[in-house]
């Protein structure tokens, strides 16, 4: 599964950021589903950060 990432900026500043990760569509009994490495380190969001993550999952029959 070929994931694209697009980072949202329109200049260089310290502070918030966004970047948006676009993946499929894809069937998953087809291809498995997306798989992750088990040795990727477990990342802990701080609530200060401020970070927000989204996911949208788009089902079609």
């Amino acid at each position: 599964m070929t994931v694209a990432r697009t980072l949202l900026q329109r200049r260089s500043l310290i502070g918030a950021w966004c970047f948006v990760d676009h993946y499929g569509p894809d069937r998953v009994l087809d291809v498995g589903g997306m798989g992750v490495a088990p040795e990727f380190p477990r990342v802990t969001i701080k609530p200060r950060l401020n970070v927000e993550p989204v996911a949208r999952l788009d089902v079609r029959a």
